[in-house]
């Protein structure tokens, strides 16, 4: 059995609500298409829930900034009291009570700068080219959902099924076009 490649990057149902974005994402997600995207006009939870139900690699980058950032701040801490000893009152040069506020500080800037990092990382910013399913009338009222998906006949008309099935007022195949800049569609 030879497979037919098509010059195709996906199939994109457009709905008349976001209602029915959940039902499509499921559907699809049950005929084993998981390479989905979705194109809401307007932020839906329920649609970026089911599309995405575990949980955010965000938290682990900002947790990683804090370990790193009390780190840093007790070592600096440390590191200049041990290279300019100013002895008060015979009290220890290394003492802990003051390093503590300053590892604090910079802890919470790690984290922040961390949690940044991630969030970036982890939803592909800054993407400045539109994927080449993007329209204009997605931005207005419709949302969409495409499925990318290995370009057969069978995952195509597979892909169109689930869509109708879900109640896709408009179900199309997206060409795969080289991405350009950004550039307002005619």
């Amino acid at each position: 059995m030879s497979v037919r490649r098509l010059d195709i990057e996906g199939v994109m149902g457009v709905f008349t609500s976001p209602d029915a974005i959940p039902r499509a994402v499921r559907e699809a997600q049950e005929a084993y298409l998981s390479d989905l995207e979705i194109f809401l006009p307007i932020d839906d939870k329920a649609s970026v829930e089911e599309a995405h139900p575990a949980p955010s690699a965000v938290r682990w980058f900002a947790a990683a900034g804090a370990l790193f950032g009390a780190a840093a701040g007790m070592g600096l801490c440390v590191w200049a009291s041990a290279d300019y000893p100013l002895v008060t009152g015979g009290k220890p040069i290394l003492s802990m009570p003051p390093f503590i506020v300053v590892a604090f500080e910079l802890m919470v800037l790690f984290a922040a700068a961390g949690a940044v990092v991630g969030f970036l990382r982890c939803s592909q910013l800054p993407d400045l080219t539109p994927d080449s399913a993007w329209r204009q009338e997605l931005a207005v009222d419709s949302p969409a959902v495409l499925i990318r998906l290995v370009p057969t006949e069978e995952s195509q008309s597979l892909a169109e099924q689930v869509l109708r099935e879900a109640g896709a007022r408009q179900v199309r195949r997206v060409p795969k076009e080289e991405r350009g800049v950004l550039e307002e569609v005619p």
